[in-house]
This record gives structure tokens, sequence and C-alpha cells, in this order.
């Protein structure tokens, strides 16, 4: 990035019942060292527990993550990231069973940047399980290969086409891959539209879905809304909207 400093939020509606927040940043100290730091909340849709038509008890699981990373630049191309990850959740509020778990877990990253392309490859949640007292599972782990290309045109515009694959390989029980592309369009740094699709096995991973975003950039102030199209309406990725706001210096 070109900025020094940069933060920002955003929320994420699931279903309608669902929600995700996101709030982080960077800051750049020079020209080759990157702090970052971020926290991310899923809230979800409310349990009710009942015995005989009688609701004794109603709670919201969630998932709290806050994140630590540290990127350093190794050449003028590359450049290596690593990220401490704090994991907490709880999923179960009956009296007398509180599940509340916690663990730490780290990504390493390294990207590879040129004037009109980019690499970079990731290694995610490897770390803890999560106990739960009584029971502890894995985190879901997994590995990531993306890559950029761009294309300036008269300087107004700019093309930016994308691929990623992504391989879950923890827990054992639950591999899977899956892959997506898309491409966005900018106009003088100040308007850009978006979209993409993904695929995925429909039984283990969120499976096929389309997004279509926007984003609009004043100044230091920017903002961007995306939307998700599932082919299978039950798909937790059918109909999720994202609104984001952020500032950079």
């Amino acid at each position: 990035s070109n900025h020094n400093i940069q933060a920002g939020y955003s929320f994420q509606s699931i279903n309608g019942k669902n929600s995700f927040h996101t709030l982080g940043g960077y800051y750049k100290l020079n020209e080759k060292h990157v702090l970052a730091v971020g926290v991310r909340y899923f809230m979800q849709d409310k349990i009710e527990l009942t015995n005989d038509g009688y609701t004794y008890n109603t709670f919201r699981p969630y998932d709290m993550m806050l994140d630590i990373a540290y990127a350093r630049k190794m050449t003028d191309a590359f450049s290596l990231s690593l990220n401490l990850r704090y994991a907490s959740s709880k999923i179960s509020n009956v009296p007398g069973i509180d599940k509340r778990g916690s663990a730490l877990a780290i990504d390493l990253g390294m990207n590879y940047h040129k004037e009109s392309y980019s690499i970079a490859a990731t290694l995610s949640n490897l770390g803890m399980l999560m106990d739960y007292g009584s029971d502890d599972f894995r985190m879901p782990a997994h590995a990531k290969l993306g890559g950029a290309y761009w294309w300036t045109l008269q300087q107004d515009h700019r093309i930016t086409a994308s691929v990623e694959g992504r391989y879950n390989f923890l827990p054992s029980h639950e591999q899977f891959f899956s892959a997506g592309g898309g491409a966005e369009y900018c106009f003088r740094g100040l308007v850009a539209v978006r979209g993409g699709y993904h695929v995925g096995e429909k039984n283990k991973s969120p499976g096929n879905y389309a997004t279509a975003g926007c984003g609009v950039y004043i100044g230091p102030v920017t903002a961007d809304f995306a939307y998700t199209f599932a082919e299978d309406d039950s798909s937790v990725m059918n109909k999720v909207w994202m609104v984001t706001a952020g500032i950079r210096f």
C-alpha cells in the first residue's frame, strides 16, 4: 500500500440473523516494517432452550478473534508476514454446562509484488485445539494461493483480475478444495465496481456463489459495499451483504 496508516470497520449480515463485525488497521513503521491489529466478532442467531413449551434460557453463541501481525519487506518485491491470533468461543450457556473455549494460532504469509501483478500464499490457523473443557476441536487450518494482474489504461482506468485457490487440511475429516476469481474496474482511484465467483464442495464449504460490489474513495475516506448470490438458497453465503468504512493517510 502507498499509505502509512489505514483503519476500517466492516459489518456483515448473514441470512439476516447472524452478524460479523471486523475492526482493524495497520501502521507502516518505515519502508520495510508494518504492524497491524484487528478484532473480529461473529454473533450467531439467538437460541432458545425450552422444556415442555416453557423457555427457561436464551443465549447467542459467538466467536471472537484478536489478531496482531507483523510484515517485513525482504526485497523490493518480496515480503513475509507473521500473525498471532487469540480465538475465544462460546457455544452453550446451559446452566451447569457453560461451554467456552479459547486457543492460540498463527498465520504465515508471503507476497511477491511487481509493477503489474502480485502473487501471495498463506498458511492460516496453525495452532492449538479449541478447548471447551469436556470437548476440544481443531480450528479450520487452510492454505491459500492467489494472484492478481492489473492493467492501467490512459491513467484514468484500471482493470484488475484475480484468482485464488484454497485447501482446508484440518480437521482431517473436513478437508476440501475451493477456488474463486474476480475482476474490478476502477476510475481515477475514486469509484470501483467488482464481480466474482466462488466454487466449492456443497457439503463441506459454502458451495458456489457469486459476488458483486462497489467502492467510493474520496480523499482519506473509503466506503465499500458487497453482496453475494448463492446457487443454493440454503447456503450460508446466500443473500449476504457487507458494508465497510475506512480512513487512510
